[in-house]
């Protein structure tokens, strides 16, 4: 009810259940998983559910893919003001010569927040920056050659998803990752 209140195009997919993951006959590969590191039936199924979420966006040649896990909500101000936010960070794109590939509502970063560059000033004094390396797929979004790149990197499991994403901003700078997240926004 509340997307369509915002007139966002919302389909609700049911993630893999842990239950119904074998982790001798897994739906991705896993492989290269760190010496340290176990693997748990419940990771692979985020896992799989985001890729099977990306590959089915990606066939249907969506733009903009986002991804509201079930415990998360937008608020009523930024629903309202979703097509507002797109917009500048499109014109923010211009402005720096380089899509942006991935946006965070909702992380964990892992180093400090001050090092971001701003890539857009946002409303009231928010801004939109290139995030660090930070763990939360949780509520994000992707545009269309974020998608192609999360798909062509992320074909098999060795880390939990999240962990997989902040390796991904860490080693490639042409996978741009903006934060939109209140609670961490650089002074």
């Amino acid at each position: 009810q509340r997307a369509d209140r915002f007139g966002i195009q919302l389909e609700k997919v049911v993630g893999i259940a842990s239950g119904n993951i074998s982790l001798d006959e897994p739906p991705i590969p896993i492989r290269d998983v760190p010496s340290n590191d176990w693997v748990a039936a419940g990771q692979v199924a985020v896992f799989s559910t985001y890729i099977s979420v990306w590959k089915d966006a990606w066939k249907r040649g969506f733009n903009t893919t986002a991804i509201f896990e079930d415990d998360v909500f937008l608020s009523d101000e930024m629903g309202q003001r979703f097509p507002e936010v797109f917009q500048m960070i499109e014109a923010a794109s211009m402005v720096h010569r380089k899509p942006w590939s991935m946006i965070l509502f909702r992380r964990t970063p892992l180093y400090r927040v001050e090092r971001e560059m701003v890539w857009s000033p946002m409303y009231g004094d928010h801004q939109v920056t290139v995030a660090v390396p930070s763990w939360g797929c949780a509520a994000s979004v992707f545009s269309r050659q974020g998608l192609r790149f999360v798909l062509d990197h992320m074909t098999h499991y060795s880390v939990p998803i999240d962990v997989r994403i902040s390796e991904l901003i860490a080693a490639y700078p042409e996978f741009t990752v903006l934060s939109l997240c209140y609670n961490d926004n650089p002074d």
